[in-house]
């Protein structure tokens, strides 16, 4: 019930004022509407770096103690049989309460509009006159306090706080909005200008309407336009207006907070893709450096070298010397092909794994210049599991690498065999054989075959390798369904 309904007489100087007071649901749906406006503007604030970002606390302070102060009103039914009515309508916690709500409103406002205008100290200056108004509207009221009208004075305290804090409140609050809406160009934020837009005239609306919608009283202007007067005009409630206010700005508020979130993480991905690309520049320069460039650098010695040799030595010992050289500038653009091929940009879009693997074979021809017979049989025609699919993209582009780096190879077989319950795969080079590789070739090769047998075993699938004339790798991979959806399943 509302309290004050009772006591129009009272607070009206004697005159018949009629107005709809509003409900115990209205009053629970008003003060639930900010403090959840309140509670979703303390969630999103914080993730927020920008300097009106940081102040947005004070405007989510003013939604949530607004909500709780209009959840007192709730508690007057229970206490009506313990207090009297009037000892009910002053009920001055409640007003200090609105006042304070409607204090961080306008101090919101203050210090959003001195970051947009580099003025803090005027802006600053005019919060101070405003709590000074506030202050002298409450205590100097001729007809109120000092004639012992209480109800009447405690009234004109809520009164004081509409017109001092809460008017210029939304009024500034609604520039700064409509400010940070021209502030947002392009059309990535386009729905985040058009709700700053409306987030700015449903805030100045509210300022505008909370002052309207005073509380009756025969000081200026609240004897002239008040609740009464107004609901002689409109047939709506003040808190009606105000829950519809609050609806509209919670939902602009979240729609301007979820786009410039999506904004910020597409921004963070970006960096973070930068900084993953800068540090793979790093590694590539620090690999050419340390091995390829070391290797150039050595062979321009051995030139100078084979130049001395020609003045002063025989023909045979330069010819020794050349033949060196020739067979260093082989190794390096061997190194150089693995190099590349190793650090080429993968650009495969794991849907269909013939054709996957036939691009994988033309890179790899053209770079290493060693011939693959490639062969796929297929018994069912099925599109395989995009999983499946990227391990074994890997796995082929993995033994490849292997064969040129340490094969020696000039022709490899790569067979694929699909049936309806199995995927078969054999790699076959012409190399030297895995028996045949030094220890430090097959400690660099285990690392690839290491892998390779990962991958697998992710699979579900069985690995072999073996050879002495030349390298064979064969798998098995069942196509068990069961294994859809694995996180250590997927590539």
């Amino acid at each position: 019930m509302c309290v004050e309904v009772f006591l129009k007489k009272e607070v009206c100087g004697g005159l018949e004022m009629e107005f709809v007071c509003p409900t115990e649901g209205e009053f629970f749906v008003y003060g639930l509407t900010y403090f959840i406006l309140g509670i979703a503007i303390f969630i999103h604030f914080r993730h927020m770096d920008n300097y009106i970002a940081k102040k947005l606390w004070l405007l989510s302070a003013f939604a949530v103690i607004k909500g709780v102060a209009e959840w007192q009103h709730l508690f007057y039914p229970l206490l009506m049989d313990q207090l009297s009515l009037e000892v009910l309508n002053v009920n001055l916690g409640h007003r200090f309460l609105v006042s304070l709500s409607y204090s961080c409103l306008l101090a919101f406002g203050i210090e959003a509009i001195g970051i947009l205008t580099d003025h803090f100290k005027y802006y600053r200056l005019l919060f101070v006159v405003m709590i000074s108004f506030w202050f002298l509207y409450v205590f100097n009221l001729p007809n109120s306090f000092m004639a012992g009208n209480i109800v009447e004075w405690s009234l004109n305290i809520e009164n004081a706080s509409k017109y001092f804090l809460a008017l210029p409140g939304g009024l500034i609050s609604g520039i700064v909005f409509l400010k940070v809406s021209n502030l947002l160009s392009g059309n990535k934020y386009k729905k985040s200008k058009i709700s700053s837009r409306i987030l700015a005239f449903a805030i100045v609306c509210y300022g505008l309407v909370v002052s309207l919608y005073s509380f009756p009283s025969s000081s200026f202007p609240a004897n002239v336009i008040n609740r009464a007067t107004i609901s002689s005009v409109i047939a709506f409630k003040g808190e009606q207006i105000e829950i519809f206010l609050g609806i509209v700005i919670l939902f602009s508020f979240i729609s301007i907070m979820m786009e410039i979130k999506e904004h910020n993480r597409e921004k963070q991905l970006f960096l973070s893709k930068q900084e993953l690309l800068q540090r793979e520049r790093d590694r590539i320069s620090r690999e050419l450096h340390d091995g390829i460039i070391q290797s150039i650098y050595a062979i321009t010695l051995q030139l100078e070298h084979a130049k001395f040799i020609s003045s002063s030595s025989g023909k045979d010992e330069l010819a020794q010397q050349l033949e060196k050289t020739k067979n260093q500038l082989t190794e390096i653009i061997s190194e150089l092909r693995q190099y590349i091929y190793n650090n080429n940009v993968i650009n495969f879009r794991f849907e269909n794994l013939s054709e996957g693997i036939e691009n994988l074979i033309d890179e790899f021809q053209n770079i290493s210049g060693i011939k693959v017979d490639y062969i796929f049989n297929d018994e069912t025609g099925s599109k395989l599991n995009k999983d499946i699919v990227c391990n074994l993209y890997f796995v082929i582009k993995e033994a490849l690498v292997n064969i040129l780096k340490h094969s020696e190879a000039d022709e490899v077989i790569l067979e694929v065999n699909k049936t309806s319950k199995d995927l078969n795969l054999s790699i076959v080079d012409n190399g030297i054989g895995i028996e045949k590789l030094s220890d430090l070739q097959k400690d660099h090769k285990g690392l690839g075959l290491k892998n390779i047998e990962k991958r697998v075993k992710n699979l579900g699938g069985t690995f072999e390798i073996s050879g002495d004339n030349g390298t064979k790798i064969e798998l098995n991979i069942p196509l068990r369904r069961e294994f859809y959806g694995r996180k250590d399943f997927a590539c």
